[in-house]
């Protein structure tokens, strides 16, 4: 197997589209949706119930942000960290932090040495560290999570074991899962003994399997841009099963706080012409549509849809006193704030 061109990466990068982020929030009325617009280069919020566009968290290009991608919340600081695809920096890919509460830019969280190139996805692990996929060079980065100090690569560059890393996941024991696009499956690394193994292919091939996500019932959920579909991996026996079938180019799938399945959907590169995307919404338990456009094209200016990902519980907000004072008076318990890639 050849690796694949880096413009076929780059290809691949753009029908990512967007990075989407959905965020849990203690004592929540209603969750926040946090989508990042590809091609307006901003994070914009919804409601997670209903859909409705709520505010612009991130100004477009605030910070240098260029082609957001994945993104997700610290467990730490709560703030709020955003693959930037095409930065002006060469060459491109960075992570940028911002103030999870206010959307305020502050600062490029990794250096541009070792450089990220066409990087997607990101997720904190159980150790803390911040893990990249940077899809350019065939392997998965360490960061320290406080720091940004770039601390090693998971396996060496150019990787044949996975050929265009996509996406990442981490549960709680120190157990990372990621796609390889063009091998069309999916690993796992251990953090505690360092093994890569192969937990299995997608249910057809060159599916190109890229966004994934942890389900509430344990199992892995992963979208299959190229064959239209949502795998389910059985972590225990290692079954690999269609769970959503007939899903136009699915970017991201990922639980939300009530149990609904979201997924993200881009057919930029299929149609020739950039598209504005779609986020939509199935049961979670039958893989049953719920709703074809949960966040239509174009919603609160969303122009690219596809990354989305729940925040931790706990990245949540807490009232000032003088506020959780008012809302007591007013007899409410909660208040909802503002969070958070052919083979040759």
């Amino acid at each position: 197997m050849q690796p694949a061109s880096l413009p076929l990466k780059l290809a691949l990068a753009s029908t990512a589209a967007v990075g989407v982020t959905l965020s849990l929030v203690n004592q929540a009325i209603a969750a926040s949706l946090f989508v990042g617009s590809f091609n307006t280069n901003s994070v914009l919020e919804f409601d997670a119930q209903t859909g409705a566009f709520i505010d612009t968290v991130v100004d477009s290009g605030s910070g240098g942000l260029q082609g957001p991608v994945g993104l997700t919340f610290s467990p730490e600081d709560n703030n709020l960290y955003v693959v930037s695809l095409l930065t002006e920096d060469t060459p491109p890919g960075q992570v940028l932090q911002y103030d999870g509460q206010s959307g305020a830019f502050i600062q490029p969280f990794t250096s541009a040495v070792p450089p990220l190139i066409f990087p997607q996805d990101l997720a904190f692990g159980s150790d803390g560290s911040l893990f990249v996929a940077n899809t350019g060079l065939d392997t998965i980065a360490q960061y320290d999570g406080q720091t940004g100090t770039f601390i090693g690569n998971l396996f060496s560059v150019d990787s044949s074991a996975c050929d265009a890393p996509f996406s990442i996941t981490a549960d709680e024991d120190a157990v990372l899962y990621f796609s390889c696009t063009f091998t069309n499956n999916v690993q796992r690394y251990d953090l505690t003994t360092g093994q890569v193994a192969l937990l299995g292919s997608a249910s057809s091939e060159n599916a190109a399997p890229g966004g994934l996500s942890l389900g509430p019932d344990g199992a892995l959920y992963v979208a299959n841009f190229a064959a239209n579909t949502i795998d389910r991996y059985d972590l225990e026996t290692g079954t690999v099963e269609v769970f959503i079938d007939e899903v136009e180019s699915p970017v991201q799938p990922v639980f939300g706080p009530n149990g609904d399945l979201y997924v993200s959907s881009n057919p930029t590169q299929k149609i020739g012409e950039p598209v504005p995307g779609k986020v939509l919404r199935y049961d979670g338990q039958t893989g049953s549509l719920i709703d074809d456009e949960f966040i239509p094209s174009l919603a609160g200016g969303l122009d690219g849809a596809g990354w989305i990902a729940f925040a931790d519980e706990e990245a949540v907000q807490t009232p000032e006193p003088g506020v959780l004072l008012g809302l007591l008076m007013l007899g409410i318990s909660g208040v909802a704030y503002r969070h958070h890639r052919q083979t040759d």
